[in-house]
């Protein structure tokens, strides 16, 4: 019932007038004895003042000693660097007004040390990936530039067919140095939560057989074959078509990367109550156990997984998989074995 302060000053203030009133009834039956006068009047202003002194106790009490407490866990929380919040024991969203204000000082306090926490976080990532990025720019730049400096020096005295053959690789460490480029701004979009899903309903299993498509011509050239249950399945997905088929894209050309000839890419749809699964399952090479969950980290991928040294991927292909399904909220896991092959699972929801 008294959970606000003027709750409270009302009731001790109802206490004292009724003290006072009482102390009067009894005084003015003495007032008709003009004997008594004095001590009358001493007595009424000796209880004015005890109730006076009274009421003021119970407004220091009430106001001073919690607010001395916030003070104190304000001060230990800025000494602390502001990254260990104080908890004060009255504090209560549902006590009086200083409870309260206290309750949310501590939320507030939650808050700030929550946001410092994952701003150094965040900070000691973005040095981490700048100095791998920055060994992973420097391998293509460097071979680039050998290449074209012999093409100069050496002009009029190099074969054409060995002409050729320098200027295709430096196209090729050309393409792969785009696309690292544009996978670390597509990853730094996702991450900063700047990228938006537009969100349509549309059937998987159609996109599924476009990203087949487009891999086909590298699957006939590897003797890799890609098969589906697409034709079994009609299961609508309620998600942004552009990002899904990212997800699908990367998880294949992954898979096709680390196959070898006469492997199987196997894509299976299902749905389950309201979300619709895709597994891609390959007979590739495998990730070693120590390594599994390490896949999704962009510093790992940076480094590289694969020991394929004609790959063009970038190597942030499966963190940027991670976060566009993050953002459809769904989940992404892996299974794997060394040498006969690797199971991505991801889910969307059901349109």
């Amino acid at each position: 019932m008294f959970k606000s302060i003027s709750c409270k000053l009302s009731g001790v203030a109802l206490v004292i007038l009724s003290l006072q009133i009482t102390f009067l009834i009894f005084a003015m039956q003495l007032m008709f004895n003009k004997a008594n006068l004095l001590t009358v009047s001493l007595y009424i202003a000796g209880t004015t003042i005890a109730a006076a002194g009274t009421f003021a106790v119970f407004l220091f009490v009430l106001f001073t000693r919690r607010l001395n407490v916030m003070n104190s866990a304000l001060e230990d929380f800025r000494r602390s660097n502001f990254s260990e919040p104080i908890f004060m024991e009255f504090s209560d969203f549902r006590g009086d007004e200083i409870s309260r204000l206290s309750f949310s000082i501590e939320q507030i306090q939650k808050k700030i040390s929550a946001q410092i926490q994952q701003s150094q976080h965040m900070d000691l990532q973005r040095r981490e990936i700048f100095a791998n990025i920055s060994h992973d720019l420097r391998t293509p730049l460097t071979s680039m530039r050998g290449y074209l400096e012999t093409l100069l020096l050496k002009t009029g005295t190099i074969p054409v067919k060995q002409q050729r053959d320098y200027l295709e690789v430096a196209l090729k460490q050309t393409v792969y140095l785009s696309k690292l480029i544009n996978d670390l701004f597509e990853l730094s979009k996702l991450e900063s939560n700047a990228a938006t899903a537009k969100l349509e309903i549309f059937p998987l299993s159609e996109l599924v057989q476009d990203v087949i498509q487009k891999f086909q011509l590298i699957a006939d050239e590897k003797g890799v074959l890609i098969t589906t249950n697409h034709a079994q399945s009609t299961f609508a997905t309620y998600g942004d078509i552009s990002l899904i088929e990212r997800v699908l894209s990367n998880l294949i050309e992954n898979a096709l990367r680390h196959c070898a000839a006469k492997a199987i890419i196997s894509i299976m749809l299902s749905q389950t109550n309201n979300r619709v699964h895709a597994q891609i399952t390959d007979t590739g090479c495998g990730i070693a156990p120590d390594k599994l969950h390490l896949i999704f980290n962009r510093r790992f991928q940076v480094n590289g997984s694969s020991n394929d040294n004609n790959q063009t991927g970038a190597g942030l292909g499966l963190a940027i998989t991670k976060r566009i399904v993050e953002l459809h909220g769904g989940k992404i896991h892996v299974t794997s074995t060394l040498n006969l092959g690797t199971s991505f699972s991801v889910d969307f929801p059901a349109g």
